[in-house]
């Protein structure tokens, strides 16, 4: 009985020690090895990989390339005319991002524009040099590993768009669907503490294209997954041996007068 009750108090002493250490794991597009939102059009996400039915000569998992509104060397779509937007289809030589009427003058070129960049998340797409992306279907994937420790807690909280249309997957299990034309603004997506999406190991987080029309194409996700693991704070284990220490003192004394 005795030592159940100094074992007792020793892992007692141990569990006040431990606290929640708080861990995030970013999902943004547009990262680079760094964690930086890149700006530089056709620089490879650290992150997110190609797959599905790409262009001619575009490989299965090759990194997503950043699209930036005023790539160097490619016309920009707000400065042309319908005809010559028209050609940019065919010769491949305009910006790939679409900004749309934004602040744009151009009465033939009324469509809805993307949403903006931000230090948070760029847009992303199969190529910053071509207009022309493939018909598809076509993801855009990035993977993540998580304890079980860290599953206990995890969550994620972020927003999304995609042009034309698309389908947010977490382990193939659907998060969120975006229709075509809501590339304008983010739409926020949640999976929640418990979700059984999540698993311990390798998760997959994935941007699959339902619709395009082979004419600037592009997916923008911000979010994070946050979770809480309990860890021994560094004075842990000397409190640990203090308190074995005690107790064995405590013990001997014990011993010696039951001796007498």
């Amino acid at each position: 009985m005795k030592r159940f009750l100094i074992l007792a108090t020793v892992i007692l002493s141990f569990s006040i020690c431990q606290s929640a250490r708080a861990g995030t794991i970013n999902l943004s597009t547009g990262q680079d090895a760094s964690g930086n939102i890149q700006t530089t059009a056709g620089a490879p996400d650290a992150n997110w990989s190609l797959s599905g039915t790409l262009p001619a000569g575009v490989s299965q998992g090759t990194p997503a390339q950043i699209l930036v509104y005023t790539n160097s060397g490619y016309a920009n779509v707000d400065t042309l005319s319908q005809q010559q937007i028209d050609a940019c289809d065919i010769s491949y030589n305009c910006n790939n991002w679409w900004p749309g009427q934004t602040g744009n003058s151009n009465p033939n070129n009324n469509t809805p524009g993307w949403a903006a960049d931000t230090k948070l998340s760029s847009w992303i797409g199969v190529s910053a040099t071509t207009i022309k992306n493939g018909n598809g279907p076509y993801s855009y994937t990035m993977t993540f590993n998580l304890t079980a420790a860290e599953l206990a807690t995890a969550s994620i909280t972020g927003a999304w768009a995609i042009d034309d249309a698309g389908s947010l997957y977490l382990n193939g299990n659907l998060i969120s669907t975006l229709a075509d034309t809501q590339w304008m603004s983010l739409t926020g997506f949640q999976v929640p503490v418990g979700s059984s999406d999540l698993v311990v190991g390798t998760n997959t987080l994935t941007m699959t294209m339902t619709y395009t029309d082979d004419f600037i194409e592009g997916a923008d996700l911000q979010g994070s997954l946050d979770y809480g693991t309990v860890v021994p704070e560094p004075g842990s284990l000397l409190l640990l041996g203090t308190g074995m220490l005690g107790m064995a003192g405590m013990l001997k004394r014990k011993l010696l007068a039951a001796r007498r």
